[in-house]
């Protein structure tokens, strides 16, 4: 048996045991089975790494390409500040014993003009945000049109597509 399929079929995770790399079984298997397990430890083990290696490039990727979507980190920055403002200026209003003190600042960047001044990321923002719908639908919606911008599709079209599954949907389901 190879290493692949008795990582497969044992369902075996790389750990580690004392600092030295070690196999995890994932299921009750016979003393026979170890002893095969332990033949083939140094090709488990390389066959493990290498596909923590491969998932973790490809994490790194995806990460890159969502990093390089223009404006998208102070668009993030520029949602939160006028979150905090918000909460603050709520916390205000609701102080029984404000007498008058002064209001928190006001954020200077404006979401809408920066959310006009990057189309795509603004796009990408939206589809995240469908991606976490409570809605099965609408959130699947969300998640492929989310990984199309990541990838580099024309935001304007995904958006469009994906707002055109999602009342499809509920023309389909009006009457339900």
């Amino acid at each position: 048996m190879t290493a692949s399929e008795m990582i497969k079929k044992y369902r075996l995770t790389l750990a580690k045991r004392n600092g030295e790399d070690a196999i995890r079984v994932g299921k009750k298997v016979s003393k026979a089975t170890i002893e095969e397990i332990r033949k083939a430890k140094p090709e488990i083990i390389a066959e493990l790494k290498r596909r923590e290696a491969e998932k973790k490039a490809a994490y790194e990727a995806r990460q890159a390409k969502i990093n390089a979507i223009e404006g998208l980190k102070e668009l993030q920055r520029a949602i939160a500040a006028e979150e905090a403002y918000r909460e603050a200026l709520n916390d205000m209003m609701e102080d029984e014993y404000n007498d008058g003190a002064r209001p928190p600042k006001k954020p200077e960047i404006s979401v809408k003009e920066l959310k006009g001044k990057y189309p795509r990321a603004a796009a990408y923002l939206k589809a995240e945000s469908w991606s976490m719908a409570s809605n099965y639908i609408k959130a699947g919606a969300g998640q492929k049109a989310k990984e199309r911008i990541i990838n580099g599709e024309d935001y304007r079209q995904v958006i469009a597509e994906m707002e055109k599954e999602w009342l499809d949907y509920c023309k389909e389901r009006m009457w339900d």
